[in-house]
C-alpha cells in the first residue's frame, strides 16, 4: 500500500539545513530533490512560501510501496545531518554502523549520500572512526 505525507524543505533555526531521503525496501538511499522519483516517490501537490530566508515548499508525497521517508533538519548544536537523523529517528547516529541502522538503509549507500550531503558530517564520522581504531 502507498503511503501519503508532506515534505517541508524550509530551513531551521541558525540555518541549518532541511534534508529529506528515501530509503527503498532494499536499503538504498536516494536523496529527496522536489520532484518525483520513479519507483519511489511522486510529487502530488506542492506549496510555495516566499519569505526571503525563510522561503520554503511544502511537498505532498506519495510513496512507494516499501519506501520509507527520513526529513529533518541537521542537529541543532551541531548542525550536522547524521545529527539531525537521529533527532528524526530517535536513535543514536554516532558513528557510521550507527547511521545505517537507524536509517534501516545499506551502509555503501548511506555513505554515499551523506558524504555528497553535508562533508562535514562524513568527516566527523570518519574522524571518530579513525579515533576509535587507534586505540
Amino acid at each position: 500500500m502507498n503511503t501519503t505525507t508532506t515534505y517541508n524543505d524550509g530551513q531551521g533555526h541558525r540555518d541549518r539545513a532541511a534534508f529529506a531521503v528515501l530509503i527503498s525496501a532494499d536499503g538504498a538511499v536516494t536523496a529527496f530533490t522536489g520532484t518525483s522519483i520513479p519507483k519511489l516517490v511522486a510529487v502530488t501537490g506542492r506549496e510555495y512560501v516566499k519569505n526571503g530566508k525563510w522561503s520554503n515548499t511544502t511537498y505532498s508525497l506519495t510513496l512507494a510501496e516499501g519506501v520509507r521517508l527520513i526529513k529533518g533538519t541537521a542537529g541543532f548544536a551541531s548542525g550536522l545531518l547524521s545529527d539531525g537523523v537521529a533527532s528524526s529517528t530517535g536513535l543514536a547516529c554516532e558513528n557510521w554502523a550507527d547511521l545505517a541502522a537507524a536509517m534501516g538503509a545499506d551502509l555503501a549507500s548511506v555513505d554515499a549520500w551523506l558524504r555528497s550531503a553535508d562533508a562535514r558530517s562524513a568527516r566527523t564520522l570518519d574522524e571518530r572512526a579513525a579515533a576509535l581504531a587507534a586505540l
